[in-house]
């Protein structure tokens, strides 16, 4: 890694590999790797959508830490890589693996604290604004799907009941509703 007399430039340059850490589940179903999402660019689809839809639908949240946690949901994924349900690993090895890659993140700027508070709530979804991340992240997956099966005249059902199972919001289910009719 580059080396430079700055921990936040050094934070910066760590975090900018999400740009190049591709989604696995794409790659494994086909996508070209020069067509596939990043892990950054899922990251920033999850922040527009979680903006939009609260701000339409859900004014009453904490919009601060909404952004916040969108934000960070993945995050832990630059040294954990990007774990998928196929991959042999369990969901306690996977929290562990990327709770341990947010505090190697941050603690150069000593946020590690104050990001794994934020990262564990969205891990737990104990609070309204951590379930509205949680199905907006199966939600942009779906969009995801829809833009890939167009560009690559490709089935994707698999992230499609993958995506369903994790909506509870009635909005939500109808929104999915209508993105799977668009298929």
């Amino acid at each position: 890694m580059l080396k430079i007399n700055s921990p936040l430039v050094e934070v910066c340059f760590t975090i900018f590999r999400l740009k190049q850490l591709y989604r696995r589940g794409w790659l494994r179903s086909g996508i070209p790797q020069d067509r596939c999402e990043s892990v950054a660019d899922h990251i920033l689809g999850v922040t527009m959508l979680a903006m939009i839809y609260a701000d339409i639908y859900h004014p009453d949240l904490d919009q601060v830490k909404l952004l916040r946690m969108a934000l960070i949901h993945d995050i832990g994924e630059i040294f954990a890589g990007d774990i998928t349900p196929d991959d042999p690993i369990s969901k306690g090895e996977k929290y562990i693996l990327e709770k341990a890659s947010i505090t190697r993140i941050f603690s150069p700027l000593q946020l590690e604290r104050e990001y794994l508070k934020i990262w564990e709530e969205y891990e737990r979804g104990d609070s309204p604004e951590a379930l509205l991340i949680r199905q907006i992240d199966k939600l942009e997956m779906v969009i995801q799907a829809i833009i890939y099966e167009k560009q690559e005249n490709i089935n994707l059902n698999e992230f499609y009941h993958s995506a369903r199972s994790y909506l509870s919001d009635p909005l939500m289910i109808d929104i999915f509703t209508r993105l799977e009719n668009l298929r």
